[in-house]
């Protein structure tokens, strides 16, 4: 590329202060033109810990400004469709926080706005870029266990008393919107398949608002190919370790921290006929630096951001279908949502 791409940063979020404004940063092409948020406040002293020349409070001054070719959402999920909308009229590529939007109709419709607009959709699910999660992959696809079977998957976390992920459900609060999108898109993303259904059993702790939204869901799949899925996500566990398992009908890969903030040093274990090996993986912390690169690059047409639009719809529709199906005592059916789309 022979200029660098200007970011825009809308919503001053945690997740973009700690993890991917230093990323666009430290990439090869990106540079921070400007940030919004609600608050102007915030926008500024963002602002002034990154360099950025621009502060402001609405969303439309950032799109207008010619120097803004790609946009990082990070915003509350309710406000994730009005603002893809708006930068895909723009003319702006986009990186978006998951989940994409609280129902996959909005979703949808964001994925065919940006389309239209010959823009990107991107969906920052960046545990699909951790080098474990990579090498789990690459072992299943070349039949190193076989056909898969089961998989078991454990995503703890600990989310204080007050985080509006647990007192804003107009916002998307909730275990399911917030932690088990991402073991769905780990697990559908090693796997290389489609989930079809759902069972599932949620709990409320008392640090959720009375009818409040579940902190803790188990959830079981059925995949294309018969292989069967439990992913546990908890914002009550802050002493845990993550883990996934994938038996197949050769052999089994665990991976223990590969999910969470610890993925980047995580182990992975091969067993093989009653013989246990462990697979060398660099500890390497640049899932969010590798998700960058490559929006870069497809920007410049050469490959597809890590996790695409449709990706963060499928994730959206394993978290639904897990949180319908935990509400009604139900089997659900997942649905094919955004697997028409390109």
């Amino acid at each position: 590329m022979n200029r660098r791409i200007g970011w825009g940063l809308i919503g001053a979020s945690n997740i973009a202060r700690q993890r991917v404004a230093g990323a666009i940063r430290h990439s090869r092409e990106g540079a921070l033109v400007a940030i919004v948020s609600h608050d102007l406040k915030l926008a500024r002293d963002f602002a002034a810990e990154f360099d950025i020349p621009q502060a402001f409070d609405t969303l439309e001054p950032l799109l207008s400004d010619p120097g803004v070719q790609a946009v990082y959402v990070s915003s509350t999920n309710q406000h994730h469709p009005r603002q893809v909308l708006a930068a895909a009229a723009a003319g702006r590529h986009v990186l978006c926080e998951k989940p994409l939007a609280a129902s996959l109709d909005e979703a949808v419709a964001m994925q065919r706005a940006c389309r239209a607009a010959g823009v990107l959709l991107a969906t920052n699910h960046h545990l699909r870029n951790a080098v474990t999660l990579r090498a789990m992959r690459d072992e299943i696809a070349r039949g190193a266990i076989g056909t898969p079977r089961t998989v078991l998957a454990s995503h703890p976390a600990w989310v204080p008393d007050g985080d509006w992920r647990r007192t804003n459900p107009a916002a998307g609060a909730g275990v399911c919107l917030d932690i088990l999108v991402h073991t769905a898109d780990a697990v559908r993303f090693v796997l290389g398949r489609e989930a079809l259904e759902a069972c599932a059993l949620g709990s409320t702790s008392t640090l959720m608002p009375a009818e409040g939204p579940y902190d803790l869901i188990m959830a079981s799949y059925r995949f294309e190919g018969g292989a069967l899925a439990q992913l546990c996500a908890d914002f009550n566990d802050p002493h845990g370790r993550s883990r996934l398992e994938v038996h197949g009908s050769d052999g089994v890969l665990i991976g223990t921290d590969v999910l969470g903030k610890g993925a980047h040093r995580g182990r992975l274990v091969r067993r093989l006929k009653g013989t246990e090996s462990e697979i060398a993986v660099e500890s390497d912390d640049s899932r969010y630096l590798a998700a960058i690169e490559r929006f870069h690059a497809a920007i410049a047409g050469s490959g597809t951001p890590a996790a695409t639009g449709v990706d963060g719809i499928r994730s959206l529709a394993m978290a639904l279908a897990a949180q319908q199906a935990a509400a009604s005592g139900r089997t659900v059916a997942v649905s094919r949502a955004g697997l028409e789309l390109p």
